[in-house]
């Protein structure tokens, strides 16, 4: 299929007497068809539906059960019944020379059936084959010795950026990135290593270049390493590593290989690169899904729906070993590329078990203390002097039909209280019909059943109540997890919110300290050094950067210094924004170019 457009749309418009032609009545299989094609590329993606795995069978052949796919122009690719083959008898097997290991593709297709005579060729003998009747829709498979490029079709390009930094035949080494960090958070950066073929006891080390983030040790170059002796021999490594961003706001963070200290050796060969390659973290204030979000939207339809002449969904990695006419099947991945769609269904079950496993630990059981540091329950007494605090209701929607045993969860709660920890305490709220009488409004706290005799209660179902705190952004969510069925589609949950007020006393016995890196910096005129600054004694890391000298050159919000035309030796300040009284200095050296 050609990178056709799916849009804009044109209809037929019927009227008696109209004379319909072959173009009349193909604009309207297109018309349908191309809808429909949209649909399935905008809202559901590309990739496998249900089956299509690959299955080993012996030495030379595999088997693809039957499934069903989507392709990157929308189309349907459906494998009705098993299919049996051996390799050789795959389209493409042939231009596989002196790779281990090709990948099984699928690609709709389709093919003329039904030939008929055609009463518009009046040349033609009756007996005489002129058209077909019909188009019979299938799939073709085949074999790509290449490992195929994805990452400009699908969406993971938004959230995180694959940078190759070497590959041959033997190995290919990937280091993989989110796309944005927050300032002062943690953010995992993974190192891939993939084997092609019969490669064992591979070894290099490397190093990586920081800027606007830190190793855990707070270096700014991070020594990569890696020695298959010590770990197996696996076909595929993933080797994490733990990076913080620095305080800095909307700027771009870099990961820098440097390929001059690259070495890599296998068996008594080395190896070396002369390409250096950069991952771009943007380190941002927002939220990272809604910036995620934000990004998607930014797309428009036509990068959406661009490329729809590649087709292929990747069924799966064959490696093998050949010589000549002879090869052996080593091992079979399905999938390597992670195409999957998932359906309406599957996704809502997804989603409840990520969100049990979130908030497990925070549900409450028969009064038990929830175990996490930021839970906090209702056993610590509000009622102390000192401290600031918030109300407010949540409402809590169970939804048609409430399930017993399911967790709900509210939306993120502001409390007002400002960052750090705050006791949050809930109850249910319980308002009668007669909002005038004060006898009907009730708040339970604990057990409701032991008010039973006591007093007469609306139907209330019987809950578990849990709360998880943010104590860095100031906000929290409530859990509720139902303890019995129930026709309630509702509950209100009354929340408090109790933080306490520091005096001056408690202010100046903070120990505030602020530590400048590097302290000394040697540069040249209108060179740039990055300087962070690390705040002690308080979650508040925000800093003011000054220069003593204006000739000294110029110093951001971030700390990225440019340095002016005038050499000298010119002081740097950077002030605590929580306490002007607390700075630290650093020096930079700036000499004649």
């Amino acid at each position: 299929m050609k990178n056709e457009r799916l849009f804009p749309f044109e209809r037929n418009k019927y009227f008696y007497g109209k004379l319909l032609t072959v173009r009349d009545l193909q604009l309207e299989q297109k018309y349908v068809n191309d809808k429909r094609r949209l649909i399935n590329r905008l809202l559901h993606g590309a990739g496998i539906v249900c089956g299509l795995n690959v299955v080993y069978v012996d030495d030379q052949t595999i088997s693809v059960e039957n499934g069903m796919a989507l392709d990157y122009g929308g189309r349907e690719i459906v494998v009705d019944k098993p299919i049996i083959k051996k390799l050789p008898m795959i389209e493409g097997f042939d231009k596989i020379t002196d790779q281990t290991s090709a990948y099984l593709c699928i690609a709709y297709d389709e093919e003329e059936k039904e030939p008929v005579h055609s009463i518009a060729n009046s040349s033609m003998n009756y007996e005489e084959v002129g058209e077909f009747n019909r188009y019979k829709e299938g799939y073709s498979l085949y074999l790509n010795p290449k490992e195929p490029n994805i990452e400009d079709l699908s969406l993971k390009r938004i959230v995180e950026e694959e940078v190759i930094i070497y590959k041959d035949r033997n190995v290919t080494i990937k280091h993989l990135t989110p796309r944005f960090a927050n300032p002062l958070e943690e953010m995992q950066m993974l190192v891939c290593v993939e084997k092609h073929g019969e490669v064992k006891n591979i070894e290099f080390r490397y190093d990586v270049e920081l800027e606007h983030f830190t190793t855990k040790n707070g270096e700014k170059f991070l020594r990569i390493e890696f020695n298959e002796k010590n770990l197996g021999d696996k076909e595929y490594y993933e080797i994490p590593y733990i990076l913080k961003a620095n305080n800095v706001k909307q700027v771009k963070g870099t990961i820098k290989f440097n390929p001059d200290t690259f070495r890599m050796t296998l068996g008594d060969t080395n190896y070396y690169t002369e390409f250096s390659k950069i991952n771009t973290v943007e380190i941002i204030t927002e939220d990272i899904k809604d910036k995620v979000i934000e990004r998607y939207y930014q797309l428009n339809m036509d990068e959406l729906v661009e490329c729809t002449d590649k087709q292929e969904i990747i069924l799966a990695k064959i490696d093998f070993i050949k010589e000549g006419s002879h090869y052996i099947i080593q091992r079979v991945v399905n999938n390597p590329l992670n195409q999957y769609i998932l359906n309406t269904e599957l996704k809502h079950i997804l989603e409840d078990l990520k969100d049990k496993e979130l908030v497990t630990h925070a549900i409450k059981d028969s009064g038990k203390k929830a175990a996490s540091d930021h839970i906090h329950s209702s056993e610590t007494n509000p009622l102390q002097t000192g401290l600031n605090m918030a109300s407010g209701t949540a409402k809590i929607d169970f939804g048609i039909e409430p399930k017993y045993k399911k967790i709900y969860y509210s939306d993120e709660i502001v409390h007002g209280l400002g960052i750090g920890d705050a006791n949050i305490q809930t109850a249910i709220e319980v308002v009668g019909e007669d909002t005038a009488s004060i006898e009907n409004e009730k708040l339970i706290f604990g057990d409701k059943e032991l008010f039973k005799e006591l007093d007469t209660l609306p139907v209330i179902p019987k809950v578990n109540i849990g709360v998880i705190a943010y104590p860095k952004k100031g906000t929290f969510r409530i859990g509720v997890q139902l303890q019995e069925t129930t026709d309630v589609t509702e509950i209100n949950i009354k929340w408090w919110a109790y933080k306490k007020v520091l005096s001056t006393e408690d202010i100046e016995k903070k120990e505030i300290e602020v530590i400048i890196n590097p302290d000394v910096a040697n540069v040249t005129c209108r060179s740039k050094v990055n300087f962070t600054a690390t705040v002690k004694g308080t979650d508040n890391q925000e800093c003011i950067w000054k220069l003593n000298e204006e000739k000294a050159g110029s110093i951001d919000q971030n700390g990225v210094f440019i340095a002016g035309n005038v050499p000298g030796v010119y002081e740097i300040i950077a002030e605590s924004k929580e306490d002007s009284t607390k700075q630290a200095s650093a020096f930079v050296v700036i000499e004649e170019d």
